[in-house]
């Protein structure tokens, strides 16, 4: 009996939860749980017997879980009244609050997107640019090993070509013993010292100045045959007294002009030849002392450099 019973309660409650509304579902679950706290309760009690008390706690639990169950469905119907009942501004205004937020996410789109061609576009002019930079400097260092190659070419020629002036400079020295021989910014001097040349206060070559010329412009017009030659004339600074000229200015400019007309005997070509007078004021030492103004008194022939002639022919400047 009450085994019975119990598989008829159980029974009963799975077919009618199988079609119940929610509140019958909520009865019929809580009949089951009742069922089986009442029997459990009457066997401990000794007041009712087994099928008694599930019976009672069957009643008593369906009445409860329909309670439970219909306050529940309340309460979730209350919440869709709510949402059901908004008005329709309260409707439109969520419509319109949605339609503004696409709009919103399609115009980032769009930004993005035209955001993103920009600098698509800004890559490849700089890469463009770079690629130029490039292009560039190669070009710059193709012409900077150009000109290191012609530099290098130009210093071996020139190295070469002053090696070949010096040995020229120094053959000149052994040649012309007594003449002192060098390489100045005017170009190759040749220092004849007065008193080998003429007497004191005088401007006529003596006869051992006259050799002593003779075998330098033999050298000479060997060796700079297309050379301008000009001739300086230059003294101390002791006043003139008892030679009969002005000052130093005449002295010097004569004795210039002495050597000149020697050196045109010795057969240059006088369009090549010049003299110019200094006196006192191109000294090479002091004056304080009778060694300076030995020095100081002198006759100098320079040998032109041919680039000076050059320089003149393409400025038109004669001579």
């Amino acid at each position: 009996m009450k085994r019975a019973f119990i598989l008829l309660v159980v029974v009963l409650m799975g077919l009618g939860a199988a079609g119940c509304t929610k509140v019958q579902k909520g009865g019929l679950i809580g009949a089951l749980a009742g069922a089986g706290v009442g029997g459990a309760w009457a066997s401990t009690a000794g007041v009712l017997n087994a099928g008694e008390g599930m019976a009672v706690g069957a009643a008593t639990g369906a009445a409860g879980g329909t309670l439970v169950a219909d306050a529940l469905d309340d309460g979730k119907e209350s919440e869709v009244a709510k949402t059901d009942n908004l008005s329709e501004a309260e409707v439109e205004n969520l419509r319109a609050q949605k339609d503004a937020l696409e709009r919103a996410l399609a115009d980032a789109r769009s930004k993005g997107a035209d955001t993103e061609k920009d600098l698509a576009s800004k890559l490849d002019e700089r890469s463009k640019q770079l690629a130029d930079l490039d292009a560039q400097r190669q070009a710059l260092e193709s012409s900077l090993a150009d000109a290191r190659q012609k530099t290098a070419e130009l210093e071996k020629d020139i190295g070469g070509k002053l090696s070949e002036k010096d040995k020229q400079l120094e053959g000149l020295r052994r040649e012309l013993e007594g003449v002192k021989v060098e390489r100045t910014s005017k170009g190759i001097t040749l220092t004849f010292l007065s008193e080998i040349l003429f007497d004191s206060g005088k401007a006529t070559l003596k006869p051992q100045g006259q050799e002593i010329l003779r075998k330098a412009c033999a050298v000479v017009k060997e060796k700079f045959t297309e050379n301008e030659l000009t001739v300086e004339g230059h003294t101390d600074n002791v006043p003139i007294k008892h030679s009969g000229y002005k000052s130093n200015w005449e002295l010097s400019s004569d004795r210039a002009l002495a050597v000149l007309h020697h050196m045109e005997k010795e057969g240059f070509e006088p369009t090549k030849l010049s003299a110019t007078g200094y006196g006192e004021f191109r000294p090479v030492a002091s004056n304080d002392s009778a060694q300076g103004r030995t020095q100081n008194r002198r006759a100098v022939i320079v040998i032109m450099p041919k680039e000076v002639e050059v320089a003149r022919q393409r400025l038109d400047v004669q001579p």
